[in-house]
């Protein structure tokens, strides 16, 4: 099982979707922040809290992807609400980095990991070497935990 208060990067986002679900299950509230559509997600996580990284205005369930601010402070109040450990899971990283650019959301994840550790809670990150350069990828790893 994840340790609580550790940020961890994950290759494979079934294993990621899957730690999700098992920590939900034992009793952490879970949030996924994705470029999955919500109708898809609500299927499999029906009572997590959702945060659909489009461009979209048709869904009051997005948030624009320009805005890294605004996903950062649903994130923080998510997991600031309650005294108890979260577990929230970040797939679309890429697609932030893409709009935002690298040093602005590394930036972002590293408020989100300092916000993991001092509510105790557990960041699951989707993310593949082969989607960032040696450099950015080093730096994601040097915050980020391999999963056991």
């Amino acid at each position: 099982m994840s340790e609580k208060g550790v940020s961890y990067i994950v290759p494979e986002p079934e294993r990621a979707y899957k730690v999700l679900r098992d920590l939900f299950l034992a009793g952490f509230p879970a949030m996924c922040v994705t470029r999955i559509h919500p109708e898809k997600l609500h299927k499999d996580f029906p009572n997590i809290a959702l945060v659909w990284l489009s461009t979209s205005r048709d869904d009051p369930r997005s948030t624009r992807s320009s805005s890294i601010g605004v996903v950062g402070q649903i994130v923080d109040s998510f997991l600031r609400e309650q005294d108890a450990p979260k577990a929230v899971l970040i797939d679309g990283l890429e697609y932030l980095v893409a709009n935002n650019g690298f040093g602005p959301v590394i930036r972002w994840l590293f408020d989100v990991v300092d916000a993991v550790a001092s509510t105790n809670s557990i960041l699951l990150v989707v993310s593949s070497p082969k989607a960032f350069t040696s450099a950015e990828f080093a730096l994601l790893k040097r915050n980020l935990r391999d999963l056991p």
